[in-house]
């Protein structure tokens, strides 16, 4: 069997798929990579499906020894180096390390997450359906938590067919969002809606896998801003009473 070896690895470090799904009801949260696109673009590179499992890093990266045969492996998501040996890997192309090979993914440059897809997949058990690790529910990645410095991973199969090299689009880091207003715009003041649409909000640094909190021009209450707890889409924008909107 094939895995990896993690030598070193940040604390936001974790196995994620495409998710897990049908469970909400019960209060069991989906999970799943932060970016779809990225795992997607990683997986296509060394031949996976795309919501195959895969190592996810949160700003730092890790390095990994190769045991057991050939593995083929992509990077995509944030903007940060991979290395084999020491030997750099162009952005968004995959690469064969061989057994006894040491893989390095460097911290983020540009971006958040990093997704590092491996040939057949991270062949952890899954829970509910899903690889995918998740913290509150204790579901998914290695043995229920996250990935960590000597811990063993095995990798699902020897790499088939050439490494390929992806073009995507650019990325945008800044600019103006389109969004729909509602369904409790009417809690909010004209004011306040006009601050939120007008004004400019950074990530500041209350984020993580559940929401971004973003620091800008507090948002104004029309009325109470306790409301009954009701379902929420991926992307919905909470604004508690500290008038500090949350992407969620």
């Amino acid at each position: 069997m094939m895995r990896l070896l993690v030598r070193d690895c940040g604390a936001g470090t974790t196995i994620q798929d495409g998710g897990r799904f049908g469970y909400q009801r019960y209060g069991v949260g989906p999970a799943g990579t932060m970016d779809k696109v990225a795992l997607a673009v990683a997986n296509m590179l060394v031949g996976n499906d795309p919501g195959e499992a895969a190592i996810e890093f949160t700003v730092i990266g890790g390095t990994f020894v190769v045991e057991g045969g050939p593995v083929r492996v992509a990077l995509a998501g944030a903007l940060a180096d991979l290395r084999i040996d020491g030997d750099a890997i162009p952005a968004l192309t995959s690469a064969t390390a061989q057994d006894g090979q040491t893989i390095t993914v460097g911290a983020a440059k540009l971006g958040t997450f990093m997704v590092l897809a491996v040939s057949g997949g991270v062949d952890v058990r899954k829970n509910l359906g899903s690889r995918s690790f998740h913290l509150r529910g204790g579901l998914g990645g290695v043995d229920r938590a996250p990935v960590r410095p000597g811990q063993v991973l095995p990798v699902g199969g020897a790499p088939h067919g050439p490494d390929l090299t992806a073009s995507v689009a650019p990325r945008v880091s800044s600019g103006a969002y389109r969004v729909v207003l509602g369904p409790q715009d009417d809690y909010f003041s004209e004011a306040g809606i006009a601050t939120f649409l007008g004004e400019t909000y950074r990530v500041s640094a209350e984020a993580d896998r559940m929401g971004y909190r973003l620091s800008g021009p507090a948002i104004e209450h029309a009325k109470g801003f306790n409301i009954v707890s009701d379902g929420i889409v991926t992307g919905s924008i909470q604004v508690p009473g500290s008038g500090e909107p949350i992407v969620l």
